[in-house]
């Protein structure tokens, strides 16, 4: 169970020698952070939600993408990875939800 949250719900696989994370948190998480010690490399990863994506490995920029990898090297890393925010299809449409009507029972 254990495997398959950190896997299936927050992205986190072991690509050969480097640690791939392609999070995927329900639309309604603000982030989540965990520490893990993979191959001898000691990996602190902190995701959150904000406007602009943006990501550092090591207090340094790296892309920002729908993945990104850190290297499991036996060293120590730390990586900061801030997704956009999520925008409903209605707020995307221009919907006002509320505006429309219920459906009968």
């Amino acid at each position: 169970m254990h495997r398959a949250a950190i896997e299936g719900i927050l992205g986190v696989t072991q690509d050969g020698d480097r640690l791939r994370i392609a999070p995927t948190m329900p639309p309604d998480w603000p982030g989540f952070s965990m520490t893990l010690r993979v191959a001898g490399t000691s990996c602190r990863i902190r995701i959150e939600r904000a406007d602009h994506p943006r990501a550092t490995l090591d207090g340094h920029p790296i892309t920002a993408g729908p993945v990104v990898f850190l290297p499991l090297d036996g060293g120590s890393h730390d990586l900061n990875l801030t997704l956009g925010r999520l925008v409903s299809t209605e707020t995307a449409a221009g919907i006002d939800s509320s505006a429309l009507p219920i459906p009968p029972d």
